[in-house]
């Protein structure tokens, strides 16, 4: 069943551009039905299934792509989409087409893919949106294969099975007081996800204030070994520019909503350096 709240957060991170994804124990058909019932997948939006069959000598390892809807309708945003039956095709390529699309594989196609086209999978993460019948050692794996892409991976989870995912990621929250929150740096008191703007909120706050904190250090170290003589004269000045900075920044209300533009992350910017 759906809670009340997924959708209104699913939105909210849609609208700050980042990009949920679902894993789940449960069947694909029912996964994809939450997906777009909580609008993660939007209603023009096309599902392509990712199917991969073991391999069967003489017969190789084989993936395919279909729509979820309509079988036999030539897919066009991956191609080739029929691939990899060849026998003298041992890497097989595919090309990722950007569009209104998402991809949907079961665990079972996951472990076929890693174990048979693992140089595949950064392609099948970066637009896939839902993996269904997971088990906990592979939705660790996904995890990890979003933090090789270069995702920075949020979790949340209620269960047991999710702990190795929740432990994996680098903002674990539990949505349980159960197994999955000794796995967790974050608990949630209400069980719904309408905790993660708020934890993502207070972590974009504590980064920017703790940057900001290390460059005003900066700067009063940077004026502390100046001379006297050069420093005095623009003693007014600076504190003139403190006080009206302070002044606007205190008087401001908080954001309506999650921005896009993410807070800096490396004190070693160009723009962060402060002399």
């Amino acid at each position: 069943r759906l809670k009340p709240q997924t959708t209104l957060v699913i939105h909210q991170l849609l609208n700050a551009s980042i990009r949920p994804v679902m894993v789940t124990g449960d069947n694909i058909l029912t996964a994809l039905s939450v997906a777009r019932d909580c609008d993660m997948i939007g209603d023009r939006d096309a599902v392509i299934l990712v199917q991969a069959t073991p391999a069967q000598p003489p017969f190789q390892a084989q993936l395919d792509f279909h729509y979820a809807g309509d079988l036999q309708r030539k897919v066009h945003e991956v191609v080739p989409e029929h691939a990899y039956s060849l026998p003298n095709t041992r890497d097989p390529e595919i090309d990722i087409k950007e569009g209104n699309y998402h991809l949907a594989m079961t665990g079972r196609s996951w472990e076929i893919v890693r174990n048979h086209f693992p140089h595949l999978i950064p392609k099948l993460v970066v637009k896939g949106t839902v993996f269904a019948r997971f088990s906990p050692d592979q939705k660790a794996q996904l995890v990890e294969s979003l933090q090789q892409v270069g995702y920075t991976v949020g979790m949340c989870g209620d269960g047991a099975n999710d702990c190795g995912a929740l432990k994996a990621a680098h903002a674990g929250i539990s949505l349980s007081e159960a197994e999955a929150s000794v796995a967790s740096p974050f608990t949630s008191k209400e069980q719904n996800i309408s905790c993660v703007p708020t934890l993502i909120r207070e972590g974009r706050c504590a980064i920017v204030t703790s940057f900001g904190t290390f460059n005003s250090w900066l700067a009063i170290l940077s004026r502390s070994s100046c001379p006297a003589s050069s420093c005095t004269t623009s003693v007014p000045t600076s504190l003139m520019d403190s006080f009206s900075t302070s002044t606007c920044s205190s008087s401001l209300l908080s954001a309506s909503r999650l921005a896009t533009p993410r807070p800096i992350r490396n004190c070693q910017r160009r723009r962060q350096v402060c002399v």
